[in-house]
This record gives C-alpha cells, sequence and structure tokens, in this order.
C-alpha cells in the first residue's frame, strides 16, 4: 500500500518566507526552524493543529520575527503579514490552500537578562493538502 503524506507545515513555511522578494531584503535569507545567530532573522514552527482527513492539514504555524531593535523587527512582522496572501498555492509536497491570522503580530522581546533583541510574533492556521 502506498500512503499519500500530508505535506510538512514548516518546510512550506520555511521555502515561502525566503523566496518572497520583499521579505528577503529584511531577512537576508535567514528564515529556518532554528534561530539564526546574525539578525534579522525569522524562526517558523508549527506550534499546534490537527489533520482533520487523510486529504487536508489544518498547521498553526508561528513565526518569530527577530531583530536587533523593535523598528526592524515591527517591520519584518508586518512585511510578512502583507506578504501572506501570497502562500496560496502549490509548493514541494502539497498546497496552502489558505490561512487565517490566529494571533499577533504580538511584541514579545527577548528575556532583558540575556540580550537585547527585539521580536514580533504572528500565528497563522494553514488549510494544507498533498
Amino acid at each position: 500500500m502506498t500512503v499519500t503524506l500530508l505535506p510538512s507545515a514548516e518546510v512550506a513555511s520555511v521555502a515561502w518566507a525566503k523566496a518572497q522578494p520583499d521579505l528577503v531584503p529584511l531577512h537576508g535569507g535567514r528564515v529556518g526552524t532554528r534561530l539564526n545567530a546574525t539578525l534579522p532573522a525569522i524562526r517558523v514552527q508549527r506550534v499546534g493543529g490537527s489533520p482533520v482527513d487523510p486529504w487536508e492539514d489544518r498547521p498553526l504555524i508561528q513565526w518569530e520575527c527577530w531583530a536587533a531593535d523593535q523598528a526592524a523587527a515591527d517591520l519584518l512582522v508586518r512585511t510578512l503579514m502583507a506578504a501572506l496572501p501570497s502562500f496560496r498555492g502549490t509548493f514541494a509536497g502539497g498546497r496552502v490552500y489558505t490561512y487565517t491570522i490566529e494571533s499577533g503580530p504580538y511584541w514579545a522581546p527577548d528575556d532583558p537578562d540575556l540580550s537585547t533583541n527585539a521580536r514580533y510574533i504572528l500565528t497563522a492556521r494553514l488549510v494544507t493538502t498533498p
């Protein structure tokens, strides 16, 4: 029996953000599931959501937009949010049918005892299919 896998929402999210012409000048290609030590950068994580059928997933994706200061992090998250409509479409391994913003963007700076890095967080629920 051959199974059909649902697409990885994290892989699709990283690939999409790395390819957005309005975002690339801001993050410089530093988008991944781990935080890049050089800022600005975007960290992508699946933080929830469940498949509703073998052919449909509803992952909750969190984008953390990091920068050295609040203004740069704010510009990065607002640009990400403005670019989200282009996320609909076919990607390697599947398709992003649609999305809804679940929360944010909201201000969530790093622990001031650890660093002065600035961060905004945006979460969106995707609908994906193989």
